[in-house]
């Protein structure tokens, strides 16, 4: 089986938009529909988005195709003509018109369907629940990605400080074990790896108020970039060389990293709320739409 991350296999959604609203939608998703929340939550948040649209753009005289990449990593080897508006919500590097993932649509593998509801509860779980843990937290499949082989190999040389949960999926849905995000406040401190080329649960876990690390790599999506520029975490190395330095730096100075884990929360709270996603996803449409009424 092909990798899905390799070019050629291409996941994204393409519709038509028109005044009357979103028509003709097409799913173009990687093994035959296994990635169908990808498809579900980017609907949703154009869906919202469309009001917003409406109000800032005005009529829509000429319908026009917009496509929207769904993968792991950007691509850009989609057919198209002056008329169709393509965005990535992919990148190696920050771009002003990167959409926001699926994931503050549907994520229904984890049980997220409304992303406000799902956060909120994350947050009042975490901030009512003391630290039994005092280690680094991560769970997931390892998936022979170098990233988390690499953590799970520093785990077994420093019990004590990290801690990795090994996690393997029976089907989409079905996991061999399984720790929510609302229960990770039970580790004083977690890390992000990535996955293929990103990472959908970055943008969920600064609401369980605990000092995040990122571990660096090639891709990020819309959220990870604001999280980015907030500088309120802990970028370890790609390769998790300072990984230990950074767990032994956030024991001794806990104060100012639960300042960080505290700045961090109040910012996502407010700039990842959906409807803000959905309002930020409309104004980057409509000056799309903009340029191309200069074009033709």
């Amino acid at each position: 089986m092909s990798d899905p991350s390799e070019p050629g296999n291409h996941e994204y959604i393409e519709f038509i938009l028109s005044d009357e609203g979103i028509v003709d939608w097409k799913d173009v998703a990687y093994l035959n529909g296994q990635n169908e929340c990808r498809n579900i939550g980017l609907r949703k948040i154009v869906e919202n988005a469309f009001p917003y649209i409406k109000d800032m753009y005005g009529e829509i005289k000429n319908p026009i195709k917009i496509i929207i990449h769904t993968g792991d990593r950007p691509d850009y080897d989609v057919k198209k003509d002056k008329n169709t508006i393509e965005f990535q919500t992919i990148s190696t590097t920050y771009k002003d018109d990167l959409f926001p993932d699926y994931i503050f649509g549907d994520w229904w593998h984890i049980g997220l369907t409304d992303f406000d509801k799902f956060t909120d509860d994350i947050s009042t779980n975490c901030i009512k629940t003391i630290p039994i843990y005092n280690r680094v937290f991560w769970a997931g499949n390892l998936q022979n990605i170098p990233q988390r082989l690499q953590y799970k190999h520093i785990s077994k040389l420093y019990p004590n400080a990290i801690q990795c949960l090994t996690i393997k999926w029976k089907s989409p849905s079905e996991p061999t074990k399984f720790v929510k995000i609302r229960d990770l406040g039970q580790w004083r401190m977690i890390i992000d790896l990535t996955g293929y080329g990103w990472s959908g649960r970055l943008k969920m876990l600064p609401f369980c108020k605990r000092p995040l690390i990122i571990a660096n790599r090639k891709f990020w999506g819309w959220s990870d970039f604001m999280i980015l520029k907030t500088k309120n975490f802990y970028m370890a190395n790609k390769d998790l060389s300072n990984l230990i330095q950074i767990v032994n730096y956030i024991n001794t100075n806990t104060t100012k990293a639960q300042l960080k884990a505290d700045n961090l929360y109040n910012y996502v709270s407010e700039k990842f709320k959906f409807d803000n996603v959905c309002k930020y996803a409309a104004d980057i449409i409509v000056k799309k739409m903009r340029e191309i009424e200069k074009i033709v």
